[in-house]
């Protein structure tokens, strides 16, 4: 599959193939990691879901998760101190 088919059938933007297959994006958002799973038909193992789990967790902050910025799941108030 080239890289533009996996776009289409991922729903994921060129440059965000590029940037993973590159190296240059080495700890992929979980969406983005899920929709690559479905479109290559691949399961990726567990151990690997560990890796990654254990990759985005940064000593005193807790773990990093998804954000959308026009989802539902936005701050009370403005700052990037501002607990929910």
């Amino acid at each position: 599959m080239s890289k533009t088919e996996l776009a289409e059938v991922s729903g994921l933007s060129l440059p965000t193939i590029y940037n993973i297959e590159s190296g240059r994006s080495t700890n992929p958002q979980e969406e983005t990691r899920r929709r690559l799973e479905k479109a290559l038909k691949l399961e990726v193992p567990k151990e690997v879901e560990k890796e990654a789990a254990q990759e985005q967790q940064i000593t005193g902050l807790g773990t990093l998760k998804d954000f959308d910025p026009y989802g539902s799941d936005l701050p009370k108030c403005p700052g990037v101190l501002c607990l929910f």
